[in-house]
């Protein structure tokens, strides 16, 4: 037990102060991972099966696992759950949707997921698809809210284009979004039609302009690659880039998304073409990543600093970044590996449109490119407004 308390309440630990409110004598099935945990550092698993008053039946694991060992893109295995003998049904191996199969002994789907704030990044997804299924099958869903740890005011980037949904980009909704589980799956459900027998448990404590240090709470790696609560401030800018397969976005080394690079790159020269930009800085770097891309050799890039989270705009950032590298090595610069075409379909669903890439590739200037994309922003923003909590 630990003797630090946050001032913050994630909205898990609201569900547990009276359970049966929530969940009357229902069957119930958690959807959680490691980060699914209390401010004691208790998993939200063992949380709740500690409650005699709450009927766990089963546990429905994302991408990464129920503990969070699975690798990203590594397929999840069902099976049991050793630390408690439930049975976990993956929900990102041969489906990613919760069968009915799955749902048969389970009368309400609570859905305990540390989101990092992009569109990109598959949790949101998996509860978009759970959701569905609900809806489907006639079963309740309970979101327990969590901070997104980018806080909620920066929204930023191309709304997804539907030609273009994927697992990473499962609604039209921008790379950035600025809103919690719980406010998205409120906006999920409306918006998109799913029409789900939905409650959200909100946090306590929590506003807007909080970054995740501010929560007071402990931070557990979502994924393998997201180590610190700062990471997902910079997911959003090199993630995207990363997707490319041809520059190094830090992965590998001990600063995963804090970096572009490769091999050919010169990072002061880089550093010199980028423009002031509002919230961010950058420095000249040389790397050798451990593992993942350009393994053993040398990487020289620029490091990324974000001076000011609460306004700078991460996607703007990732445009001028690639606009530049563009235009100072048009040679070297390749939007997928040497005889790996496929790999523009990583890219363009990660941001959602081909537009961009096609704009970038055109030469087009990073102002119009960022411009091409306002419209819909605006929009979004206008409907984001109708489900924001705090």
């Amino acid at each position: 037990m630990s003797d630090r308390r946050s001032t913050v309440e994630p909205g898990i630990e609201v569900l547990l102060e009276q359970p049966r409110v929530t969940l009357g004598d229902r069957r119930a099935g958690l959807l959680t991972h490691a980060a699914g945990i209390t401010r004691d550092l208790v998993s939200s698993v063992d949380a709740m099966k500690a409650k005699p008053e709450i009927r766990l039946t089963a546990l429905f694991s994302p991408e990464h696992g129920i503990r969070g060992s699975a690798a990203a893109g590594e397929q999840v295995q069902g099976g049991r759950d050793p630390a408690t003998g439930l049975p976990i049904h993956s929900l990102y191996g041969k489906t990613k949707k919760p069968t009915p199969e799955m749902m048969a002994e389970v009368d309400v789907l609570i859905v305990d997921l540390q989101d990092i704030g992009s569109r990109s990044y598959t949790y949101i997804s998996t509860l978009y698809y759970a959701l569905e299924a609900a809806a489907e099958q006639k079963k309740r869903v309970v979101v327990c809210d969590r901070p997104n740890p980018m806080g909620g005011l920066v929204v930023d980037g191309p709304v997804l284009d539907p030609a273009f949904r994927s697992f990473i980009g499962v609604a039209a909704i921008p790379v950035v979004h600025g809103m919690t589980i719980g406010e998205l799956a409120w906006l999920f459900n409306a918006e998109f039609h799913i029409g789900c027998d939905l409650q959200v448990i909100p946090m306590r404590g929590w506003r807007r302009s909080m970054l995740f240090r501010e929560t007071g709470l402990f931070w557990v790696p979502p994924s393998p690659h997201i180590p610190t609560p700062e990471t997902p401030l910079f997911y959003p800018i090199t993630g995207l880039i990363g997707e490319m397969g041809t520059l190094s976005e830090g992965v590998g080394t001990p600063m995963p998304f804090h970096l572009v690079g490769a091999p050919w790159m010169d990072g002061r020269a880089l550093q010199a073409a980028l423009p002031p930009l509002t919230g961010v800085a950058f420095r000249p770097l040389t790397v050798k990543p451990f593992y993942f891309r350009y393994v053993g050799a040398e990487v020289h890039g620029v490091q990324i600093y974000v001076t000011d989270p609460r306004r700078y705009r991460p996607v703007e950032t990732a445009v001028h970044l690639l606009a530049q590298v563009r235009r100072l090595w048009p040679a070297e610069f390749q939007w997928h590996p040497a005889g790996k075409p496929d790999q523009l379909k990583n890219v363009d669903s990660a941001w959602g449109t081909d537009r961009i890439r096609a704009m970038i590739a055109a030469g087009r200037p990073a102002e119009d490119v960022i411009k091409s994309w306002q419209s819909d922003l605006r929009s979004f923003r206008r409907v984001r407004q109708k489900y924001i909590m705090y």
